[in-house]
């Protein structure tokens, strides 16, 4: 599969590469991206330091969302898929459009990346609407 980035996201992509080193101090480059974030361990990283920030937020008390570590992944596409599955349904239950949100398959697999683009899109903007901390990413429609 052909994982380069479409020229018109990559804007989006270096944006949304920040706002991670924000929340996690992952260092991503853009070429990397989904090759990165495919197995779920990232996203999964920064679901957890976003809810602890919400809760911090709306003084509730933080429970970390479990995941396979990346060190505890090898090949195991199952637990992959299941990382991936994990962040998409924290990002619905965390008010996110469910439209925007993405399939396991088009992230792990590389069915959709636009759409896997999107959930975490949809993500950083939910966070916006939180007034959490958050990178300018809203000239991207």
């Amino acid at each position: 599969h052909n994982a380069s980035i479409e020229l018109r996201y990559v804007p989006l992509c270096v944006d949304i590469c920040h706002w991670i080193y924000e929340y996690t101090g992952v260092s991503m480059e853009v070429n990397q991206f989904w090759t990165l974030l495919q197995d779920g361990c990232i996203l999964c990283d920064l679901m957890n330091k976003i809810q602890q920030q919400h809760c911090i937020n709306i003084e509730e008390t933080y429970q970390y969302v479990g995941y396979t570590l990346k060190k505890d992944l090898g090949d195991q596409l199952f637990y992959v898929r299941l990382n991936v599955e994990t962040f998409v349904r924290w990002a619905k239950n965390f008010g996110c459009d469910k439209e925007l949100l993405c399939q396991v398959g088009d992230l792990v697999e590389r069915k959709d990346l636009e759409r896997a683009l999107s959930c975490i899109h949809a993500v950083a903007r939910r966070v916006a609407e939180l007034r959490m901390p958050y990178l300018d990413v809203s000239g991207w429609r």
